[in-house]
């Protein structure tokens, strides 16, 4: 589909250059009669123009008044994941680990041992 598309544009293309390259007006007869045929077009859409100008510079205004509300959500989920990662880290480092709590169980053990021999 978009083989045929591309096709087309450049058979256009290469028809409107051949057609300005072979008329018989002069290149300055040419470029007038394009530049009135713009102007006229500006003249009858030139309204259009300008309400789709202002349209956009709204939709792109309201695309980053969005843009923004949503990157400060971001950025507070962003800052509560970090929050959270620290406390969870505090806890961990906080919390001896299964070593620790194996060699303090075993000193307690040898401590008990030590002091209740039986008689």
């Amino acid at each position: 589909m978009f083989r045929g598309i591309g096709t087309l544009v450049v058979g256009a293309a290469i028809g409107a250059a051949y057609a300005l390259l072979n008329t018989p007006r002069t290149g300055v007869e040419t470029r007038a009669q394009l530049q009135d045929r713009i102007t006229g077009l500006k003249g009858q859409y030139g309204d259009t123009i300008g309400q789709g100008r202002i349209r956009a510079t709204e939709l792109i205004k309201s695309g980053r008044e969005l843009l923004d509300e949503k990157l400060a959500v971001g950025q507070d989920l962003v800052n509560t994941a970090i929050e959270k990662a620290r406390t969870t880290m505090e806890e961990v480092q906080a919390t001896p680990s299964n070593k620790e709590q194996a060699s303090i169980g075993e000193s307690e053990k040898r401590e008990t041992e030590s002091t209740h021999q039986p008689y």
